[in-house]
This record gives C-alpha cells, sequence and structure tokens, in this order.
C-alpha cells in the first residue's frame, strides 16, 4: 500500500508505517518533517507540550493535506529541547545543546542512509534555533542529504498574525497571544482561560523587545528570571477564531513548501535519489 493513494492510505507519521510504506514512500517524490520542540512552562495556563504540540500538528496538517501529490513524512516529534532558561518553573525538561545536536544529527542520519534527501526541520521552540543550524548544516555537508530546510513554525503564520494581532510589540513572545489563540484551535479542552495573565517585561535596552515578529538588531541570552507568571506576552486577547486563522496560513505555507521541496530535481530526471547540489539562504 503506498501513502496518499486514497481511502486506504496509511498514516503520514512515520512510526505508524510498517517498513514497506516507508519503502513504497522512497518510490515517490518525497519529503521528511522533522517536528521539534520543547516540554516546558507556559504560564498557567498552557500545557508543557505546547511548542512541540503545535510544531507536529503544523506538520501533521500539511503531510495531509498533500499526500496525493508526494510522500511527505513526519519523524516522531523530538519533544525535549534546550530549556535551560526555563528550569525555575517546575515540570520544565531541558537538554544540553549537545545532546540535542547529537539526537537529532543521529535520527535524521538514518533516514539519509535509508535513501531520504529532502529535509524539513520545523522548530517550535526559540532556545533550539542555534543547535538547529548545526543540525542542518551537519544534516546537508556531513550525512549527505540534498536539499535542507529549517526555520521556526511561527514564521509560518506571521503575516497572518501581523493582520489580526491586537497586543502591541512585546505581546507575542512566551505562552502569549499567539501561542494561546493556536493551542485553543488545536485542543481547546486543555487551555485553562481562567489562569491566563499579561505579563510583558519592559525592554532593558533599546531595541531589545521581546516578541517572536518584531525582529531587533540583536539577541540576547535569557535568564531563569526572566518573568514571573511564565508569560511573556498578552495571552488574555487570545481567541479561537485567531488560532483557526492561524493554523490555515501555517499548515498551507508548510504543505506548498513540502511539494516544491519534494518535486526538487525531478525535473532532471533523478527521481527520489537525484544528485544536484542544493542552495539555501544564509
Amino acid at each position: 500500500m503506498t501513502p496518499g493513494t486514497g481511502d486506504d492510505a496509511v498514516s503520514v507519521w512515520m512510526s505508524d508505517m510498517t517498513y514497506e510504506d516507508v519503502a513504497n514512500a522512497l518510490k515517490r517524490p518525497n519529503v521528511v518533517l522533522v517536528p521539534c520542540g520543547a516540554i516546558e512552562q507556559h504560564g498557567r495556563h498552557l500545557p508543557m507540550d505546547t511548542d512541540i504540540r503545535i510544531a507536529s500538528e503544523f506538520c501533521r496538517a500539511a503531510a495531509e493535506s498533500v499526500r496525493d501529490e508526494v510522500a511527505v513524512l513526519v519523524v516522531p516529534p523530538l519533544p525535549f529541547g534546550i530549556s535551560e532558561h526555563h528550569m525555575a518553573f517546575p515540570g520544565t525538561l531541558s537538554v544540553r545543546p549537545e545532546t540535542f545536536i547529537a539526537v537529532l544529527s543521529e535520527i535524521t542520519e538514518c533516514l539519509v542512509r535509508h535513501g531520504f534527501k529532502r529535509f524539513i526541520l520545523v522548530n517550535g521552540h526559540g532556545g533550539n534555533q542555534g543547535a538547529l543550524h548545526v543540525v542542518a548544516q551537519k544534516l546537508r555537508l556531513d550525512a549527505g542529504a540534498q536539499h535542507v530546510y529549517y526555520f521556526n513554525e511561527w514564521l509560518l503564520a506571521a503575516e497572518a498574525f501581523e493582520r489580526i494581532r491586537e497586543s502591541p510589540p512585546g505581546g507575542a513572545n512566551h505562552a502569549c497571544e499567539y501561542e494561546t489563540s493556536l493551542y485553543l484551535e488545536i485542543a481547546p479542552q486543555a487551555v485553562r482561560v481562567d489562569r491566563a495573565v499579561r505579563e510583558m517585561p519592559p525592554p532593558l535596552v533599546d531595541g531589545g523587545v521581546a516578541d517572536l515578529f518584531v525582529p531587533g538588531p540583536y539577541s540576547w541570552v535569557q535568564g531563569r528570571d526572566f518573568s514571573v507568571s511564565g508569560v511573556e506576552g498578552d495571552p488574555t486577547l487570545a481567541t479561537a477564531e485567531k488560532g483557526r486563522t492561524l493554523f490555515a496560513a501555517a499548515v498551507g505555507k508548510l504543505a506548498s513548501l513540502a511539494c516544491e521541496v519534494a518535486l526538487l530535481d525531478q525535473a532532471a530526471g533523478t527521481g527520489g535519489s537525484g544528485q544536484e547540489a542544493t542552495s539555501r539562504r544564509g
């Protein structure tokens, strides 16, 4: 049975497949989605799995939406991230950057050895960004993948969020209007709306506002005392309607990218294991 061929198609999650399903995916234009995130505090109102849940749901929905066009396999999510700055809050689980890099690199290298050459790494946690860059470089340059794309999941929804956000700069950084709205769409029963509080720590220097959608001229390292409540932003402005808009926008962009990446090299007649080099920004 080939993934993406009718009502009896198998799950897009690689963990649900048999080895024959995976082998069949290699016969089609294909791409692997790798969601990663964190298990860490998200204020008093959101579950610990917020980062990995959002990244995983984006990947799942995008893969399902294009499964009849290309084979999109979603690797089991890597839930643990680099979250030392959240360790003041009970329940946060953090791994060292070296551990994150090693685990994700070895997992993706296995897939290269099985014949997969195209990857999209979807990150749901800001603390992973530097390490993910290293993983992507190793995957492309050391492991031998041909096309490696990686980014933070919130960038998929950036344009949509700018149109509907109500919070000022600083209102969308952690357990905020953005993340809370998405969780209200994904699993509303898990959101404790009555416990949501607004906390927007003022910037310490000019241009140092902490907001996922307000890029500044520089980055800084957060300490464990970055927030009293665990929130950075204004989750009281979140709504399920915003979440639906954000989810649809992000999934649409990811689905389009997955199709494009899966079809790279096809015109050259290289099929699922073409040998052309890739180019990327940065």
